[in-house]
C-alpha cells in the first residue's frame, strides 16, 4: 500500500522552501542596500549574519539527512521533511 511519503518528494520540496528563504534574505539585503542602507552598518551586518547562520543551519540539516537515508531510507529523509515543513506552517 502506497503512503503519502512515497508518493510525494517531501525532501525536494524541504529544499526548494529553505532556498526560497535564502532567495528572500538576499533581496531583502540587496533592498535595503538600495534604499541607502550603509553597507557596513548593523543592519546589514546583521542581515548577512543571519544569512551565513540560516545556511549553516541548511548545511547541518542536510547532513543529519543524509546519515538518515543511509541508516533508514529515503522514506524516513521524506518523512521527516515533511513533519518539519508541517510544524513550521510550511503546509497545512
Amino acid at each position: 500500500m502506497s503512503t503519502v511519503f512515497d508518493e510525494v518528494k517531501w525532501f525536494e520540496m524541504w529544499l526548494a522552501d529553505k532556498e526560497s528563504i535564502l532567495v528572500c534574505m538576499r533581496h531583502n539585503i540587496e533592498a535595503d542596500l538600495n534604499a541607502g542602507y550603509d553597507p557596513e552598518g548593523v543592519s546589514i551586518r546583521t542581515q548577512k549574519a543571519e544569512m551565513r547562520a540560516y545556511e549553516e543551519g541548511i548545511e547541518s540539516t542536510l547532513s543529519r539527512l543524509t546519515d538518515m537515508a543511509v541508516d533508514k531510507g529515503v522514506k524516513a529523509v521524506n518523512r521527516w521533511c515533511y513533519m518539519d515543513m508541517k510544524r513550521r506552517g510550511v503546509i497545512a
